[in-house]
């Protein structure tokens, strides 16, 4: 344990966090629906968790058995021109769910570049109605600055607050 803190330390600059790190870590061994078990023993329950976790909890038996099935066939294939069955059926379930005039899907990889490629796609749109690029500029600015104020108050939020508010003990 000591030797992974020791690297956690020289290596690992975590997210919302200084560098270096001000606070010891919280080492996680192992997580099952809402509750992350610590390396010493404590567990908590996760307050601020991400991605499916936040939904499903972890360990969920269905997405562990999928994510289990698709790394049996393929870990990962870029799909920048190279479509592959799971993800050409995900993207006709989603399109079957979606309004008329959504026939399309552009799938991501994470929240950040989620935001990326529309505000690309926004641009693009705009930009084949004949706005110039300083008209665009200007909006992607406005954007930008929106979004980065309203992830800043987040953070914000977190230092004031406390990181330990979003982590409760689970005893």
């Amino acid at each position: 344990m000591e030797k992974l803190l020791e690297v956690d330390r020289a290596r690992v600059w975590h997210p919302y966090g200084p560098m270096p790190g001000t606070r010891p870590p919280l080492v996680v061994e192992a997580a099952r629906g809402v509750r992350l078990r610590l390396s010493d023993g404590r567990e908590l329950v996760d307050g601020m968790s991400s991605w499916w976790a936040a939904i499903h909890g972890y360990r969920h038996p269905v997405l562990d058995e999928a994510a289990r099935d698709q790394l049996e066939r393929m870990s990962h294939v870029m799909f920048g021109g190279l479509p592959h069955e799971p993800a050409v059926t995900l993207a006709d379930r989603l399109a079957a769910l979606a309004p008329d005039g959504l026939e399309h899907v552009f799938l991501c990889d994470s929240g950040s570049v989620s935001v990326e490629v529309a505000i690309k796609m926004c641009l693009q749109y705009w930009r084949s109605r004949g706005f110039g690029a300083k008209t665009l500029a200007l909006v992607l600015l406005l954007f930008t600055t929106i979004f980065l104020i309203d992830q800043f108050s987040a953070w914000l939020r977190r230092k004031l607050v406390g990181e330990q508010a979003f982590l409760m003990s689970a005893a």
